[in-house]
This record gives C-alpha cells, sequence and structure tokens, in this order.
C-alpha cells in the first residue's frame, strides 16, 4: 500500500475543496469582524442599525462570505489534498477559538 502517492490525490470534489477552503477563511474572518467589532463601538452600531442586531447582521454577513467564496474557490482548477485542507480547517478554527478567547479574558 503507497501511502505516498494517495496523500497527494485529493479525494475531495471541487465543491466540497472549495467550501472547506471557504469555512477556512470564513471562520478566520468571523473571529476579525468580531474583534473590530467590540473594539469599536460605531461598527457594532452600524451592524446594529442594519438588521436590529450586531449579531444578526454578523451571520448574515459570514454566511454570505462563506457561499461566496465556496463558490468561487469550488470554481478553480487547483487540487489540494485532503490533508492539508484538513489540516488548514482545523488550525483555522483553533486560531479563531485562540482568539475569542483571547477577546474575552483581555478585553
Amino acid at each position: 500500500m503507497d501511502t505516498s502517492s494517495s496523500a497527494s490525490r485529493s479525494t475531495f470534489s471541487r465543491q466540497t475543496s472549495g467550501y472547506v477552503l471557504a469555512a477556512s477563511v470564513t471562520v478566520l474572518l468571523n473571529t476579525i469582524l468580531t474583534w473590530v467589532k467590540i473594539l469599536n463601538p460605531a461598527v457594532k452600531l452600524v451592524l446594529a442599525n442594519i438588521l436590529g442586531n450586531h449579531w444578526v447582521t454578523q451571520g448574515v454577513a459570514i454566511v454570505l462570505v462563506f457561499f461566496a467564496l465556496g463558490f468561487l474557490f469550488s470554481r478553480t482548477s487547483s487540487r489540494i489534498s485532503d490533508t492539508t485542507l484538513t489540516r488548514l480547517l482545523v488550525s483555522s478554527v483553533v486560531i479563531a477559538a485562540l482568539g475569542l478567547i483571547g477577546l474575552f479574558l483581555f478585553e
């Protein structure tokens, strides 16, 4: 069993790869937006005025960004290995979690 060749090939479809990559980017963007919103009350107020609640506006924006990026990334011809995508997603979630924990610890 040759695992070296299977590690470089992706068994994910282009759509799956695109949306995993989009999730990796979006989770970090969500954390950044949370930081900006909490540290800058003007941004929080603008978001609250758009849909009535800053969290709702942030959620809608993040979902739209996720679908837009997923669509765009799914159209690319480059393939990223499953292992790389998985590591990227897990790393993004860990970084985002640490970022939010840090924000609320030091706020």
